[in-house]
């Protein structure tokens, strides 16, 4: 019995550790877009209960009082040219929330959180774009539905060995991994290569997007999370920068100095 439990269990270990990721690459692009909004709307549900710390008497999304509606306009204006350059089947939902991280999640189904730290931290609207736009990439190659298929299948697995088979978790599991996750390295440096496209196609500054990783790499300040789980930060942002050599012609910004000035106090 004990030799039968040792080998289910390290059968249950190897199906984690390479059957998982191998299926959930193949599945995630045959999902159904309508099937993989509703996942999304089912994760951005708990994905907002953990984003809310509760610590603020506001509302955990900015943009609703009406000092914060001018910069929810601009961030609509933001998010419409690069839904428009992107022309994916799956309409954004973007929101900024009130949290001092600089970072931004993307979830299944074309939900987009951007933290409020983030806006802090840029220096103009293509650096909030570019980061945007990389984020837009993932949700272009589903990379959220692949990680949410590996943590099911993983929550699956190892409930079956601890006796657990409602599989009830699932989505709590899930949304913590979207929140949580460090993408791979190839998936970061697709969407690094889609948002440096997407810029160009936007006629925004391909290069901003490296220009606020490399500030975010090098700052010291524990709220600055954009690349702490993003594996080789330079030698990615060094990529980000060659890719955009060969992209830079005469662009815009993506907002006017009014709209950026609005949206930088869409929180309050």
């Amino acid at each position: 019995m004990i030799g039968w439990s040792i080998a289910a269990t390290v059968s249950l270990v190897l199906v984690a550790v390479f059957g998982l990721p191998a299926l959930s690459d193949r599945v995630a692009p045959r999902i159904p877009l309508s099937v993989e909004r509703r996942l999304g709307d089912a994760v951005d549900t708990q994905v907002r209960a953990m984003l809310d710390t509760g610590r603020s008497e506001k509302p955990l999304e900015c943009g609703a009082a009406d000092a914060e509606k001018p910069g929810r306009a601009a961030l609509e204006a933001l998010i419409g040219r690069l839904e428009a350059a992107a022309g994916l089947p799956i309409p954004f939902k973007t929101a900024v929330v009130r949290r001092r991280e600089a970072n931004a999640i993307a979830l299944p189904g074309g939900h987009i959180y951007v933290f409020e730290g983030l806006v802090t931290q840029s220096r103009g609207p293509d650096e909030l774009a570019g980061v945007i736009a990389h984020e837009i990439g993932h949700v272009a190659h589903r990379d959220g539905t692949r990680s949410l298929l590996q943590a099911a299948g993983l929550s699956f697995l190892f409930g079956m060995l601890l006796g657990d088979f409602t599989g009830g978790g699932l989505v709590v599991i899930a949304a913590k991994t979207v929140v949580q996750s460090a993408y791979s390295r190839e998936a970061e440096s697709y969407a690094d290569l889609y948002g440096v496209n997407l810029m160009a196609k936007a006629g925004g500054d391909p290069r901003a997007l490296g220009a606020i990783l490399k500030r975010i790499a090098g700052a010291s300040d524990p709220g600055l999370t954009l690349l702490r789980d993003h594996p080789a930060t330079k030698e990615r942002v060094a990529a980000i920068d060659a890719m955009a050599a060969g992209l830079v012609t005469p662009f815009r910004p993506m907002l006017s100095p009014p709209e950026w000035a609005a949206l930088q106090k869409i929180c309050g």
